[in-house]
C-alpha cells in the first residue's frame, strides 16, 4: 500500500539479489495424485476423515485402556475429549464413514483415504503416510475385490496369506487376512474385520479393509 501510494514510477528498479531457490521435491505428492485417480477410476469413492480416533472408535477396538492408550499420540491441548489421540491407523475411521453410510441407508460402501498416521517410536512421534481402502457390499467376496483392487494399481508390493499378527488377531478374521511385503519388509495388511469388531460399530455386514505404508514407495 506505501508503495503504491508513494507510486511505483517513483522506485528505481534494480535486479534481485541471490538465485533462486531449490527445487521442490514432488515425488511424493505426484505419487499420492496418481494413486487417487487411479482408485477412482476403479470405482473407489475418496474420502477424508480426522486425523485421530474418536472414543468411539477407542470403545469399539477395545483401546481404552491404559495399556493400549500408551501406544497412541495424545494431544496437549485437544479440541475436546472427543479428540485426544492421534490415530495410528486410518481403517478404524473408514469403518466410522460406514456406518454412517448405512444409517442412510446406503448400503454398498467403496471408499479410500490417503493421509497421515502418528506413531510413538522410542517416545518420539513419526508421522508416515498410508493409504487404506474399505469395500462392504453384502456381496460375501470383499476380501477378494479389495484385493484385486489393490493388484490393480501394479505396486511393487508381493501379498502373502498369514495369520494375524499381535492385537490384529482380535481384529481381523483369522482365515481372511493377508500380509503386504515391499521386499523383506512388512509394509501393511488387508483383512475381513472380526464381526465381534463390527457389532460393536452397529455394522451388520461384511467389511474388507486394507492398510499401507506408503512412504518406501515412492
Amino acid at each position: 500500500e506505501v508503495a503504491r501510494m508513494y507510486g511505483y514510477e517513483n522506485i528505481s528498479a534494480k535486479p534481485l539479489e541471490g538465485g533462486a531457490g531449490e527445487k521442490v521435491d514432488q515425488k511424493l505428492f505426484n505419487f499420492i495424485y496418481n494413486l487417487k485417480v487411479t482408485l477412482s477410476e476403479l470405482g473407489l469413492t475418496e474420502v477424508q476423515t480426522y486425523p485421530y480416533f474418536s472414543t468411539k472408535v477407542l470403545l469399539s477396538l477395545g483401546w481404552n485402556e491404559d495399556d493400549n492408550l500408551r501406544n497412541l499420540v495424545k494431544l496437549l491441548n485437544p479440541i475436546s475429549g472427543e479428540t485426544e489421540y492421534l490415530r495410528n491407523n486410518i481403517w478404524p475411521n473408514l469403518l466410522e464413514v460406514l456406518d454412517k453410510n448405512l444409517r442412510q441407508n446406503v448400503k454398498d460402501v467403496a471408499v479410500f483415504e490417503i493421509g497421515k498416521v502418528f506413531d510413538v517410536k522410542d517416545e518420539t512421534v513419526k508421522e508416515s503416510w498410508r493409504l487404506s481402502m474399505l469395500i462392504s457390499d453384502k456381496s460375501g467376496t470383499e476380501i477378494l475385490q479389495i484385493l484385486k483392487i489393490f493388484k490393480n494399481l501394479s505396486l511393487d508390493i508381493e501379498i502373502k496369506v498369514t495369520e494375524p499378527p499381535g492385537m490384529a488377531k482380535i481384529l481381523f478374521h483369522p482365515k481372511k487376512f493377508v500380509s503386504l511385503f515391499h521386499g523383506e519388509e512388512n509394509v501393511g495388511g488387508g483383512a475381513e474385520v472380526h464381526p465381534r469388531i463390527l457389532d460393536k460399530f452397529g455394522v451388520n455386514q461384511k467389511v474388507a479393509v486394507l492398510e499401507i505404508n506408503l512412504d518406501n514407495l515412492i
